[in-house]
């Protein structure tokens, strides 16, 4: 579950970065997009570890 939590906030990641590229070129401001990309960036460590403790318990993933 952790991997499937990992591999959407590297998606969403992804899609923050992509739009601020895009408001910076077109000289856009979005207020609640740096404050979505910092949250997004600490949960990622957490949702890491949530990986690897998935792999201390054994617990077989489809992944």
């Amino acid at each position: 579950m952790g991997a499937y939590y990992f591999s959407g906030a590297v998606i969403i990641n992804e899609v923050l970065l992509g739009l601020q590229g895009f408001a910076s070129i077109t000289y856009h401001y979005f207020p609640s997009l740096n404050f979505l990309l910092f949250v997004n960036t600490v949960l990622l460590p957490a949702r890491a570890i949530l990986i690897y403790i998935s792999w201390l318990q054994k617990i077989d993933h489809p992944i």
